[in-house]
């Protein structure tokens, strides 16, 4: 589940991208779905995750608002909350996959899932600086060919794709939400400079940054989806 960039924006600089993950397994997502018939809906929501799905802000916002009391309850409070969430879930009304119907990414086991929260955090926490294979590969136990398999396979994606989508999320959220100058928000996405932002930013979302806010804030609607 990926969150509305907007909606989880913090303020102030260097604070870095919020990731909220929250793992169970099949067997107990089915049977929660089997067991309380107000959350069977949640298949159809679920199948389509698999191919990576971004909520509408309403949505994305509720969740958001539940997530950061998780660290806050014991156990059994923490699951009520996980349950209200996934019955946020169905509340949705714009589900917009983030990849195409022939997506196919392995579900991890419980060891591959500690190990790819592992590189996760990693990535989502030093994004904005380079980051090097090596040491995400050493941090993770396994070398670098082993972490580029690993990653592909389970994520759809090579980690330089996946920083690209954080990086480029990031300078999106800025450019919506700040009037901090377009070298700064290439700056602070992690860009080492500006020409290369520029470029790859419309090679991904098909127009220039600073068009971009401008259509924002000319009220014309855009989409901040990744492709």
């Amino acid at each position: 589940m990926r969150a509305h960039d907007a909606a989880l924006q913090v303020k102030g600089r260097r604070k870095g991208h919020q990731a909220f993950v929250f793992w169970f397994t099949v067997d107990w997502i089915n049977s929660i779905c089997k067991t309380i018939p107000e959350l069977s809906s949640l298949g159809k929501i679920l199948l389509l995750s698999r191919r990576g799905v971004k909520f509408d802000v309403t949505i994305a916002r509720k969740v958001a608002k539940l997530a950061t009391n998780f660290d806050q309850g014991k156990p059994a409070d923490q699951l009520v909350l996980l349950i209200e969430v996934l019955r946020t879930l169905i509340d949705a009304k714009d589900l917009n996959p983030l990849a195409s119907d022939r997506f196919n990414a392995d579900v991890p086991g419980r060891d591959d899932a500690s190990r790819l929260g592992k590189v996760l955090d990693q990535l989502h926490g030093a994004y904005v600086e380079p980051v090097s294979s090596r040491v995400i590969a050493q941090n993770a136990g396994m070398s670098e060919r082993t972490l580029r398999r690993f990653f592909q396979r389970h994520m759809g994606t090579n980690i330089q794709d996946y920083l690209m989508g954080l990086r480029l999320g990031r300078a999106v959220s800025l450019l919506l939400s700040s009037d901090m100058p377009i070298y700064c928000v290439a700056e602070e996405a992690g860009f080492q400079n500006l020409s290369h932002f520029n470029r790859q930013f419309r090679r991904h979302r098909g127009v220039a940054p600073s068009a971009f806010r401008k259509m924002r804030f000319d009220g014309v609607e855009i989409s901040t989806s990744s492709r």
